[in-house]
């Protein structure tokens, strides 16, 4: 079956480090093309910022 969600990852606990960063995985659409990244997050003090970007995905050669 073919996953074509909107949102293919959703995860509201993520924790960065002392400089801000955090690592992330996971599976995305099976349609190779373009994909919108949105990044929001909120600190303790109620501080918040959003990021926007765009993400690649390629054809996979795995499967052949």
């Amino acid at each position: 079956m073919t996953d074509i969600r909107s949102t293919v990852h959703w995860a509201p606990h993520i924790v960065t480090d002392k400089e801000g960063k955090a690592r992330v995985s996971f599976y995305t659409a099976d349609n190779p093309g373009d994909y919108t990244y949105i990044i929001e997050g909120t600190d303790l003090k109620g501080s918040f910022g959003v990021k926007r970007g765009t993400l690649t995905v390629k054809k996979s050669n795995l499967n052949q």
